[in-house]
């Protein structure tokens, strides 16, 4: 996405309804040997005003869209839930911040996030709901990606 100003022009025009705004404190997980990494999964501790524990499992085989189900929970206080996690053997080994504007439009829920490497748009709903947005923002679905904002970095340091 050009830019988060760009997304929203494109939000705005196609009539999708604002939801609000959040920063971002994440913190990504996994035990020594990279266990979790090699089953495709993630577990990710949130902070955005609430506290969020989530286990991403691995996603489906579906190469357009990103088809992963998650397991989530509020937690009381993050510096607790990191030390629980620490205190189980799992380590931080990725560490990123994001301001997310969410929206909605056509049944799908729009996230347009601005992390310092870039801006980009999440879709989440059903691959129908997905496409009908698609569609009304004028993005052409081929031209998506999957990646995981660590990878995202990755790539736009090479």
């Amino acid at each position: 996405m050009r830019s988060a100003a760009f997304a929203r022009r494109l939000l705005k025009k196609a009539g999708a309804r604002r939801l609000g705004k959040v920063s971002e404190h994440n913190e990504c997980f996994d035990l020594p040997g990279g266990v979790l990494k090699k089953r495709k999964m993630l577990l990710r501790l949130r902070r955005d005003g609430r506290v969020r524990v989530t286990l991403k499992l691995k996603p489906g085989s579906d190469r357009r869209f990103k088809v992963r189900t998650e397991i989530e929970f509020e937690a009381s206080d993050f510096a607790e839930a990191r030390r629980f996690f620490e205190a189980l053997g799992f380590r931080k080994w990725y560490v990123y911040e994001k301001k997310r504007e969410s929206w909605l439009l056509a049944g799908c829920r729009v996230e347009v996030d601005e992390l310092y490497f870039g801006a980009f748009i999440e879709l989440e709903g059903s691959k129908a709901a997905i496409r009908k947005a698609c569609a009304r923002l004028g993005l052409k679905l081929s031209e998506g990606l999957t990646y995981s904002y660590f990878s995202l970095e990755r790539k736009s340091k090479c």
